[in-house]
């Protein structure tokens, strides 16, 4: 008769797959530290923009006349 009770103790799957694709781990780790890092300076971009003299600043933004 066949054996079918696992012999080692069963990991999470996302353990798992960290332990098993370390390549593939770190490159999606680097691939959301990079969105990170893009989005955090845009958003110090506009801040600055906006923070130079207001909202008035942008040139969509000011007043006609």
């Amino acid at each position: 008769m066949v054996d079918t009770a696992p012999n080692g103790p069963q990991e999470a799957g996302a353990v798992q797959f960290i332990t098993a694709n370390k390549l593939a781990t770190a490159m999606l780790l680097s691939r959301l530290f990079i969105v990170y890092c893009s989005l955090f300076c845009l958003f110090l971009g506009c801040m600055k923009c906006l923070d130079a003299k207001g909202s008035n600043s942008l040139p969509l933004l000011r007043p006609l006349g």
